[in-house]
């Protein structure tokens, strides 16, 4: 799935973002700077949520999102940009 996030008004970023109901492996890069984390989803009530909310703290910054994993997680986490971004087109 690819998503355009929008354009920075100084730098186009890229993303990448492998997703499960478990993990995310995020990378933004922008020209000579890549910045790759990885984040661990909790089994506790609500946090679901706060490992979305996570994710896309860290990718607000790319221009273009290439997401990719073997489950829901991918649908899941657009709904939630698109929650959280209503004026945003996804």
């Amino acid at each position: 799935m690819i998503v355009a996030m929008g354009s920075s008004p100084t730098r186009d970023r890229i993303g990448e973002l492998w997703i499960s109901h478990q993990k995310a492996e995020i990378i933004v890069a922008a020209r000579h700077q890549e910045n790759v984390s990885q984040l661990w989803s909790q089994a506790t009530s609500g946090a679901e949520v706060r490992f979305y909310n996570q994710i896309i703290d860290r990718i607000q910054d790319a221009s273009s999102l290439l997401i990719f994993g073997p489950d829901e997680a991918k649908s899941e986490l657009l709904l939630r940009l698109e929650l959280l971004s209503p004026k945003r087109h996804f």
